[in-house]
């Protein structure tokens, strides 16, 4: 196909509507917005980690973010680092939906995406994710995932996608993970207690224990 070699042609091409769904050749793709900024995954590359007041201003954008995307009845799947973008402007975008699907469903349709299968990124995903059960409530364990980690500017859950069958062993592992992170330490970076023990909240092993604060 055609490279096009700045952002610009591409715009003289191709309308950017938001979240523009077309085909070619009969092979769907998505036309989404271009948006200068750093990734999330950018920022845990730093040397020094970002100020506490700015990550959780960015923290409560991207939670107002999923709340729309559930208030649209879509669950994204791929919430990671990578796809977390703070624009130019200082806005926190969330970007790639992909690998999103429906919370609830519809009968007779057909999403673009296999509907119970495993997908996303493993490291970011929900206890629950790993077997092909996901509700907003997974995408708001893997945002709190990605937040702790850059309040404590390290990398907690990064792990190797697993041989077939692998699965409980990668849970096992993502529950010692959420374990190994105490509140005091979020506490030390900035984080209110009560704060803290939000986000700790939000990475709890059950679901239906989960709050979003946003």
């Amino acid at each position: 196909g055609e490279i096009y070699q700045s952002t610009e042609d591409l715009r003289d091409r191709i309308p950017m509507w938001r979240g523009n769904i077309r085909s070619l050749s009969c092979t769907p793709y998505l036309v989404l917005d271009y948006v200068p900024g750093s990734t999330a995954h950018a920022l845990l590359d730093q040397e020094s980690g970002c100020d506490a007041r700015f990550l959780l201003r960015v923290a409560q954008q991207l939670f107002a973010a999923l709340v729309e995307l559930e208030d649209l009845g879509i669950v994204h799947r791929d919430i990671k680092p990578g796809n977390l973008i703070i624009s130019d402007k200082g806005n926190a975008v969330i970007i790639d939906c992909g690998l999103a699907g429906y919370i609830d469903y519809p009968a007779g349709s057909r999403e673009l995406t296999d509907h119970g299968a495993v997908l996303g990124t493993p490291a970011y995903m929900a206890p629950e994710h790993l077997i092909a059960s996901y509700t907003p409530k997974s995408d708001l364990w893997a945002l709190a995932a990605v937040m702790v980690e850059l309040f404590l500017h390290r990398r907690i859950f990064a792990i190797k996608f697993p041989s077939s069958g692998a699965y409980d062993e990668m849970r096992r592992h993502k529950v010692a993970s959420i374990k190994s992170i105490k509140a005091y330490q979020l506490c030390q970076r900035g984080l209110a207690p009560d704060i803290a023990l939000m986000f700790k909240a939000c990475l709890h092993e059950d679901p239906d224990h989960r709050q979003r604060f946003w």
